[in-house]
């Protein structure tokens, strides 16, 4: 077994990878216990992690580590994210050890050669071990028809294992009484108080049993919890922001005034006096008290007499019973609705995004065509770089592309295989950092009441960027090129070209006869033969830069995760200069940790997947990889999700719902490749694997009717024309755990502008 330059090159950046793993795990493992606020907040004061050994907490997270308990304390989002990775993980493992023992003894033995043009092609090295060394029309060709109906309906199998799992937790949470399970949120029409939420709610919800009347007047009294209707605050929310600031400011002037033997003044600046009038010389902190006490008076008086407090036609009502809040969601198809009204779920309380509840549907509809055309028109614009990158990682492509290059690189072995086998990866990895910042930011435009629509939709957005970018970039760019160079040395392409350059504008009839003629005669047979060649030997042989990607994210993206240098970075350089308050270090603190980005990790992890399943019959090494991967993924989550991240809201694991059709998505084109592999292979059998696409597609509406309402709205179901009584909708309201009861829930969507802020000087007790 030989070694080629794209073999070294894959254990160059293996070796490098490994090296930056190491390092960055030691040096995160001595910084650890330096700075216990930074890198273990959530769990002061417990002795497994608190202790000053460097090493002892790797074996407390990986021996008691709890997904019960995991569920229990940080909710459904964390326990649904570490069963996905859970579950691909055991997928890998468990195929890696199959294949071992077959796909790899099947591909080296293979021995496959063919003749292209000048030369003879052998693979060798780890080519050897891909789908390129069977020769076609071979009988070895049988285990990877067998072997992608296999992972294909192991794949089916966890899925609804998952998915069957993930509804009855979805109904133990919507269950709980929790504000968002109580609520609804109602737009386009006006409601003012509970009266008016009570006369709605009895003309939406189908009462239709002959016990009308009296269910009615039962539930009529006491129905509605509190209404609170939504007012576009925007001029308070600048007075709000503006008392923020000068708090800080006023006590960074008394603790600055602490430190100075002299009075400190401020004064006015304009643009004529950059440098401040002295004839408003003022005390500071009298200044910035005063200035205080003239917010807060208006901030007062706009609230008590909603001064710029305008009606958005919208309400958040909360019922004494959640089953009311959940009928209520699933009656709104009925005919009783007025055009423009809606009934939504509401989110959690910390997730709404109120500025965008006035939005109309029509207005979010547009936004969301542009968003798509955004999105797609951005992917098709990242093509070209990181397909140039991907043209980078075979030796020939960078032969044919910058030859006096490639004769300098080779004077060095090591410089050439970094340039082959780590830049156009880590290039890939850096030209696409920025994107989720760009498709998060674009995607807050479109007038998403909830945070979590919009994270729910940046999933979306990003796999399909990812997928376009990265694997069928690598996938396909490469092969690309030899197509374009083997079309260009056709004489029928050729031929065609020259007649179609120099006759067409003449409109020459005879000439556009011909031309049509040679089209549908000899070219396509030969166009379609460079292609299948291209596929057949082509595609597997890009599974070493597919390894290098996943190795890459494996052991430098969460080794990282688990370091955060630049947030340590940013948080030492605020404590030791520019803090000085308490409320600035708790500021700097809060800002520096942050939250845990379960939209990027979704978004990546569904990408590493879609690569690994269509490349491991192709090369079974790939899962090796893939086990590191998500190894790495799980380990690190454990650790960030327990010790490290606060929960910014509780999304009641809805995440979920968009990674199991992008998993079956990543399926799909498995499929399909290893059809169009298995045929360019002239195996006969291959369109037999055609029947996995439908079987696929059903699986997934299948699933998506039995589980998806249930999932959404809980175990009671309600259809048009059912019948509604006192006793269904009081069932179900039973308390599950005292810890989820919140006493202050009658209040919980009421708008933060709406509540008086505090008395400046009883802020500052605390923060001085």
């Amino acid at each position: 077994m030989g070694i080629t330059t794209s073999d070294y090159a894959f254990v160059v950046a293996t070796v490098v990878n490994l090296i930056v793993a190491v390092i960055t795990l030691v040096v995160f493992c001595i910084l650890r216990p330096r700075f216990p606020t930074f890198y273990y907040p959530k769990a002061l004061g417990r002795n497994q992690i608190n202790s000053g050994s460097y090493f002892k907490w790797i074996s407390h997270l990986v021996f008691h580590s709890s997904l019960k308990r995991i569920l229990k304390r940080h909710g459904l989002d964390a326990y649904m994210y570490l069963r996905f990775l859970q579950t691909i993980l055991f997928i890998f493992v468990a195929y890696f050890l199959f294949f071992a023992i077959t796909l790899f003894p099947i591909h080296f033995t293979g021995e496959y050669s063919f003749d292209d043009g000048n030369k003879t092609v052998s693979f060798i090295g780890l080519e050897s071990l891909t789908l390129s060394n069977i020769p076609p029309k071979s009988p070895r060709l049988w285990a990877h028809f067998l072997f992608t109906i296999l992972l294909s309906a192991t794949v089916y199998v966890v899925l609804y294992v998952l998915m069957k799992e993930y509804t009855e937790l979805r109904a133990v949470h919507l269950e709980k009484r929790l504000p968002e399970n109580h609520t609804v949120l109602i737009t386009g029409v006006a409601i003012h108080n509970e009266a008016e939420a009570t006369s709605y709610v009895q003309r939406i919800l189908p009462f239709h049993s002959t016990t009308r009347r009296n269910s009615i007047n039962e539930v009529e009294e006491g129905l509605v919890r509190s209404v609170h209707v939504v007012f576009d605050t925007e001029e308070l929310v600048e007075l709000q922001q503006k008392y923020e600031r000068n708090i800080f400011k006023l006590e960074r002037a008394i603790v600055e005034q602490e430190s100075q033997p002299e009075r400190l003044m401020h004064k006015s600046r304009s643009v004529k006096r950059p440098l401040g009038d002295p004839n408003t010389e003022k005390d500071r902190i009298e200044y910035y008290q005063d200035k205080l006490q003239g917010i807060y008076r208006d901030i007062i008086s706009r609230q008590e007499h909603d001064v710029g407090l305008k009606p958005v036609n919208a309400a958040f009502i909360t019922f004494q019973h959640k089953n009311v809040a959940r009928l209520l969601t699933q009656s709104v198809l009925t005919d009783r609705l007025l055009l423009g009204e809606q009934v939504h779920q509401a989110p959690d309380p910390k997730a709404v995004v109120w500025k965008n509840i006035s939005a109309s549907p029509n207005g979010v509809f547009v936004r969301k065509l542009v968003l798509d055309a955004f999105v797609l028109a951005m992917s098709l614009l990242w093509v070209i770089p990181i397909g140039f990158f991907s043209l980078l990682t075979t030796v020939e492509n960078l032969d044919k592309m910058m030859p006096s290059l490639v004769n300098l690189l080779r004077k060095s072995q090591l410089l050439f295989s970094i340039v082959e086998g780590i830049l156009p990866v880590l290039l890939t990895i850096i030209f696409l950092a920025m994107v989720p910042f760009v498709i998060r930011t674009a995607t807050s435009k479109v007038g998403y009441h909830s945070q979590i629509k919009i994270e729910l939709v940046v999933t979306q957005k990003l796999f399909v960027f990812y997928y376009i970018n990265v694997f069928m970039s690598f996938l396909l760019g490469p092969s690309a090129l030899d197509l374009i160079k083997r079309l260009s040395t056709n004489s029928d392409f050729n031929t065609i070209v020259t007649l179609l350059s120099t006759n067409i504008p003449l409109q020459s009839e005879p000439m556009m006869i011909y031309v049509m003629t040679q089209a549908l005669s000899s070219f396509p047979g030969e166009l379609l033969r460079i292609i299948v060649t291209l596929l057949s030997t082509n595609i597997p042989l890009q599974s070493e830069p597919m390894m290098i990607y996943v190795m890459t994210q494996a052991l430098s993206s969460f080794p990282g995760e688990l370091l955060r240098i630049v947030p340590l970075i940013i948080r030492a350089i605020y404590h030791r200069f520019l803090c000085k308050t308490v409320r600035e270090h708790e500021k700097a603190d809060k800002d520096t940790i942050g939250y845990f980005d379960y939209v990027g990790h979704y978004s990546q992890d569904l990408l590493i997947f879609a690569i690994v399943i269509t490349y491991s019959t192709m090369q079974p090494m790939i899962l090796l990889f893939a086990i590191v991967y998500y190894c790495l993924a799980l380990f690190t989550t454990l650790y960030n999700i327990q010790f490290v991240f606060p929960r910014e809201y509780n999304a009641g694991g809805v995440y979920w719902t968009a990674t199991f059709g992008r998993m079956l998505f990543g399926l799909g084109v498995f499929q399909l490749t290893m059809v169009g592999l298995l045929g360019a292979k002239q195996f006969y059998a291959s369109p037999v694997l055609l029947v996995l696409i439908p079987i696929t597609i059903v699986f997934y509406r299948y699933c998506d009717r039995l589980f998806s309402k249930r999932a959404k709205y809980g175990p009671l179901q309600s259809n048009r024309g059912a019948t509604i009584e006192i006793d269904e909708i009081r069932e179900g309201s039973v308390l599950i755990d005292e810890e989820d009861l919140r006493d202050n829930m009658k209040d919980s969507y009421q708008q933060n502008e709406l509540f008086p802020p505090e008395q400046p000087m009883n802020r500052m007790e605390e923060n001085l």
